[in-house]
């Protein structure tokens, strides 16, 4: 049942699973569905390990200590070698408003191999804020490690008999739950899971007792190898990040893969075992640990996706250079070592790990001296807080709250942005004698019907919520990010508003200009004296779907309020010298309030059309405004 030789054909097939990653992370556009090759890689790793423990179980000594001994000895000393040096890497590079979220938490959470899920928590795999987490490839160990803790009890404590059906009914079941979930609007959280990705795992142990008893013709190998390589072109060139990935369609991808494992030996089959290719294999997973930390650095030092010519061969250089010193220095060597050996060697990283904890932000703080972000350019301690996002305790009331009565009954709703926002409504509530509603959700806008990839519980959550406050508003203020990806949304907005009732009122506030450069993160220029100080723009009324302001302009009472050409966004992200975003994307507390100043006519005027046709209907008393 074990590998009866070394199969050089599963090193080479490492190599094109490894390369396709690389090729992917240096530029997604590149190779689109490059990060297939996770899905190789744990084919493989289900083909090896089962046909491992099959093996010395039929053979009476499988123990399951020396299982787990091995996969630690195998997988822990270079990922833990990774996490320890990247860490203190990272206190040179990254700001100290970054370096406990992005560096930290995954570091603590990979070291138990459970950082999956925070990621998946956090955002999606795609999302330009992880191209620059150092620590983001590092769920597919997670993934790995977690299976691994499932297989020997599958493999060893069912029958030998049932096994077949058993993997071949659990292929089937978890492929049409993740295929489910995702497009039920849980694609962040299937691509990180477990049990999403248990059946390309399964796979490979399905090979490895199918082909056990059963030797496939040469006269079909060249057929299935070229078949399995068309599979894998294929997966590369035509999925994508916005495919509905993993579920039914990773069936590509480890179908391909399948069939070179598979495959008796034939022409095309011996590209996989030419010498590059077997030494590449040998050193994917040091090159699978180091290469992404160094792009990661890169995009985040100097603030771009994309990479130069020169950064190009800097990373492939660096990443060829560490990847041989950990392969030969680390991953080689601890292979052979004894117990004692492995222990003190996890010990002693244990031991780096609480060091870190204590040393990492203050070590961080000395050596990338930054001026200390200042309250109002956090976006966490914009006002309403409480009412946004998985900070939410209760819907926020902002405005004139001293009123008696609150017959306007206005809701402000959306995304991030609308949180952005409250100082604004607030501002104009005070002076023009109203209060509203708040309630907002990070990355997708807070309504009903509205999903995405970063779909998370904490949003759900609010669902409920959002649709009580929804039902129980005369005003419906609606703000959220506007750009290319977000025209997705365009359908089910349409059909929200349409399903207001005739005395609902909607409002759909423009976006302000969104940056293409952090402007704190490229604060670092004053560091390194780099003089590239200009920010480029969107102009949101060139993004805005015109789908959704052609369905605003011909519903009643619905208005779109384009306020995006504020005199205060001239100079983004400056004003009169002061910086009025948090990041690329938000404005901070102070431009939300000269935002506010400047725009007021533009707001009122619009909502004091509303509140006359209130006035008209007999809902809004006449001693309000």
């Amino acid at each position: 049942m074990a590998l009866a030789h070394y199969r050089k054909d599963i090193q080479g097939l490492r190599a094109v699973a490894v390369l396709c990653v690389f090729i992917f992370h240096l530029n997604r556009n590149w190779l689109p569905g490059g990060f297939v090759g996770v899905d190789i890689f744990f084919v493989i790793s289900g083909y090896l390990i089962s046909s491992i423990i099959l093996s010395e179980t039929e053979q009476g000594h499988f123990s399951f200590i020396d299982f787990y001994k091995r996969r630690i000895k195998r997988i822990v000393p270079a990922y833990y070698a990774l996490l320890i040096i990247v860490t203190i890497a990272a206190a040179f590079v990254y700001l100290s408003t970054d370096i406990m979220v992005t560096i930290w938490s995954p570091v603590i959470r990979g070291a138990v191999f459970y950082n999956n899920h925070w990621f998946a928590a956090l955002n999606t795999y795609f999302g330009t804020q992880n191209t620059e987490n150092p620590f983001l490839h590092t769920w597919t160990l997670a993934v790995e490690m977690q299976f691994y803790l499932f297989l020997p009890l599958l493999l060893v404590f069912v029958k030998r008999k049932w096994l077949l059906p058993v993997i071949s009914f659990l292929i089937a079941a978890l492929l049409a739950y993740s295929t489910f979930k995702i497009f039920s609007g849980a694609k962040s959280i299937m691509y990180y899971s477990l049990l999403a990705r248990m059946p390309e795992f399964l796979i490979g142990s399905l090979l490895s007792i199918g082909s056990a008893n059963n030797t496939i013709s040469r006269k079909y190998g060249l057929l299935m190898s070229c078949t399995g390589i068309a599979l894998i072109v294929i997966s590369c060139f035509c999925l994508s990040e916005s495919s509905p990935f993993p579920g039914v369609l990773s069936l590509l991808p480890c179908g391909g893969a399948a069939l070179l494992l598979l495959s008796p030996d034939n022409t095309a089959k011996r590209i996989l075992e030419t010498r590059a290719m077997i030494y590449t294999g040998e050193l994917s997973y040091a090159i699978y640990l180091w290469h992404w930390p160094i792009m990661a650095f890169f995009r985040y030092y100097f603030v771009e996706y994309e990479f130069a010519p020169a950064h190009l061969l800097y990373i492939i250089v660096l990443t060829s250079f560490l990847a041989l010193l950990s392969f030969y220095g680390i991953e080689k060597p601890m292979r052979k070592v004894g117990n004692k050996m492995l222990y003190g060697y996890l010990i002693s990283s244990v031991a780096v790990f609480g060091i870190l904890f204590f040393s990492l932000k203050p070590l961080n703080e000395r050596l990338v001296q930054v001026p200390p972000i200042p309250a109002f350019l956090d976006i966490s301690k914009q006002l309403g807080r409480d009412s946004h996002g998985a900070y939410f305790k209760q819907v926020g009331t902002f405005g004139d709250t001293t009123l008696r009565n609150d017959d306007k009954k206005i809701l402000l709703i959306g995304d991030s942005h609308a949180f952005c926002m409250n100082a604004y409504f607030d501002y104009l509530g005070k002076i023009e004698k109203f209060r509203f509603r708040t309630i907002s959700a990070s990355e997708v806008p807070l309504i009903p019907g509205v999903s995405g990839e970063t779909t998370t519980e904490s949003y759900n959550k609010l669902i409920p919520i959002a649709e009580r406050e929804i039902a129980n508003s005369r005003i419906i203020i609606f703000q959220m990010k506007i750009n290319e990806s977000r025209k997705n949304f365009t359908p089910v907005i349409i059909n929200f508003i349409k399903s207001l009732r005739p005395d609902q009122s909607f409002i759909l506030m423009s976006d302000w200009p969104n940056l293409f450069r952090n402007p704190y993160k490229a604060n670092k220029s004053i560091v390194r004296k780099n003089k590239e100080t200009r920010f480029q723009k969107t102009v949101n009324d060139e993004v805005i779907d015109k789908k959704l302001l052609k369905a605003i302009d011909s519903l009643p009472n619905c208005y779109y309020l384009n306020i995006s050409q504020a005199e205060i966004f001239k100079d983004a992200p400056f004003y009169h010298d002061s910086l009025i975003y948090c990041d690329a994307n938000h404005i901070n507390l102070y431009a939300s309030i000269l935002y506010a100043k400047e725009t007021a006519p533009q707001t009122m005027k619009v909502l004091n059309e509303i509140f006359v046709k209130m006035r008209g209907t007999g809902t809004l008393k006449n001693g309000n405004r």
